[in-house]
């Protein structure tokens, strides 16, 4: 134990200073208390978030900009407590995007915070249907696809190897946070049943958009 605390002091420097680039002017002591934190939370996902985030400002040809203390203290700490591995590279794009100045409200740390690696998976998987809109807020001609050529929620859980009962789990989670809706088909093949929420076809909301994007991490300055 006392071999790695060497190791522990020298990465809460270097974690400190990171965080006080990204802390507003005049915030005092916030990178230290930051810092603190996260050393005595899961520190080498904190770190491994904040030197994420540092990289990909670094690979878009951006400055590490500060973030709004009401943004930043919640991203940082809730990446230092996040027991997924693969949700700790979303946080750092969010923290990313907020130092970009991409829009990030303060309700999105929250959301992040409510989501498992299914739902995440399954937001994802929504998205790809539109790579422009989530890349720039606009539809690209070839993505105006019509409904009937989405898959519903039953082909989702398929071609993502789901069971049907921990999909349908996950879709209630995302309506409920609404960064998703669903749309509802009156098909031939099912007018001697009733519709089924199986059967239904889900779509990002305006906010679900946003979310995605902020996630996605900043665009590569131009």
């Amino acid at each position: 134990m006392s071999q790695a605390l060497p190791t522990v002091e020298r990465i809460t420097r270097e974690l400190r200073e990171v965080i006080k680039a990204l802390v507003l002017p005049g915030a005092g002591t916030l990178g230290d208390y930051l810092a603190f934190r996260i050393r005595f939370l899961h520190w080498k996902r904190g770190v491994r978030a904040v030197e994420e985030a540092r990289e990909l400002l670094t690979n878009a040809g951006l400055p590490v900009q500060p973030v709004e203390i009401k943004l930043l203290i919640p991203i940082i700490e809730r990446a230092a407590m996040e027991d997924e591995d693969t949700l700790v590279s979303r946080w750092a794009r969010l923290l990313a995007s907020a130092s970009a100045g991409a829009f990030v409200p303060p309700s999105f740390p929250g959301i992040l915070a409510e989501l498992t690696p299914t739902d995440v998976l399954i937001l994802d998987h929504i998205a790809s249907r539109w790579p422009a809109l989530v890349s720039t807020g606009q539809l690209d001609d070839g993505e105006r696809v019509s409904e009937t050529d989405r898959p519903n929620l039953a082909t989702l859980a398929k071609e993502l190897a789901l069971p049907l009962d921990v999909s349908r789990v996950s879709i209630d989670g995302l309506l409920r946070l609404r960064l998703i809706v669903l749309s509802s088909l009156n098909l031939d093949d099912m007018s001697d049943q009733p519709l089924r929420r199986d059967y239904q076809i889900p779509g990002l909301t305006d906010l679900g958009i946003a979310f995605v994007r902020a996630c996605a991490g900043p665009r590569r300055a131009e």
